[in-house]
């Protein structure tokens, strides 16, 4: 009687097990991946706006929330459903993730080509190598200004640096800097230096690289101001499209304002591809910050790394 019983529920047991299998397998063969992934090159909070303004226009009722991990628009339309989140991958660059039921795919496809669109009406063609040595476009020419070019994956990145220890070292943005990038750096008179990325933080979108020369001077940068009023003057010399180096001239546009976590400056100041990484000066010549990048949606407007950040990322390679 005993055996008889045993063997009914080893077989009822067995079974069950087989019934929960073959559910799970069902279940996860009609549940829809989140596979719909792709890099934007835009800040995460000009990439939200973007996409919702598309999703309105196409009908589509939005609901955005902030989380932890980043921004999530949630949308629907009838029987249609699209959750979005979008995750900071540096501070000029987010990574959005679709979540679509049956129709999802067929709006993504059409969300992807709307920001692509977007990307190619507010960025530059970028330029080909610099053939000619820089010439002096300003009797106020720093010669602490290097023009950057860094091939990352096999594609050209124009920048500006600048010397902050004449032993060498040049400070620069961080922003589309890989891990092992081929780096060269120009001078105003022209001179080809190999460089090598010795630290860098997508936190603060800065980087230091270090170069086989010796410089007459470096930026003072702990002598800078860090304390900028609305309206006030700054100057700034940066190298447009990564061909020569010209002045920039502008003012502060209200108190700082926090872009993707990141504390920044806003001015009013026409910023070029290939400005980015240009110190920053008051009228009184005095180091205020660095050139971050400009707003995607205007050429007149732009964006300062502060001086308490600049020296915060120095101090960090000082103390190790």
């Amino acid at each position: 009687m005993f055996k008889l019983i045993h063997k009914t529920t080893v077989k009822s047991v067995l079974l069950f097990i087989t019934f929960l299998v073959a559910v799970f397998f069902t279940t996860s063969a009609n549940a829809t991946p989140a596979n719909n992934s792709i890099d934007i090159d835009l800040p995460v909070n000009e990439a939200s706006s973007i996409i919702e303004q598309f999703l309105k226009t196409t009908g589509y009722n939005v609901i955005r929330s902030e989380k932890k991990d980043g921004i999530v628009l949630s949308a629907s339309q009838k029987s249609a459903k699209l959750d979005i989140l979008l995750s900071v991958n540096s501070p000029v660059a987010c990574i959005m993730k679709t979540y679509p039921d049956a129709d999802g795919s067929k709006e993504f496809q059409k969300l992807v080509e709307y920001i692509r669109e977007y990307q190619q009406k507010t960025s530059y063609k970028k330029p080909e190598n610099i053939k000619k040595p820089l010439p002096q476009e300003s009797k106020q020419a720093n010669q602490n200004i290097v023009c950057i070019n860094a091939v990352v994956s096999g594609q050209s990145i124009r920048l500006t640096g600048f010397v902050v220890d004449a032993a060498g070292l040049i400070l620069c943005t961080a922003h589309y800097l890989g891990s092992n990038p081929e780096i060269s750096i120009f001078t105003r008179s022209g001179k080809a230096i190999r460089g090598k990325l010795v630290k860098i933080s997508k936190t603060s979108d800065l980087a230091l690289i270090d170069c086989d020369m010796k410089f007459d001077s470096a930026v003072e940068i702990f002598k800078g101001k860090s304390i900028l009023k609305d309206g006030q003057v700054i100057t700034s010399q940066g190298c447009a499209n990564g061909e020569y180096i010209r002045p920039i001239k502008g003012t502060v546009s209200g108190s700082p304002r926090k872009v993707d976590g990141q504390v920044l400056w806003q001015v009013k100041m026409k910023v070029e591809p290939g400005d980015s990484g240009s110190p920053v000066y008051t009228s009184q010549g005095d180091f205020a910050g660095v050139v971050r990048g400009r707003l995607r949606t205007t050429h007149d407007y732009g964006y300062i790394i502060p001086l308490d950040t600049v020296i915060s990322f120095i101090k960090e390679r000082q103390s190790k």
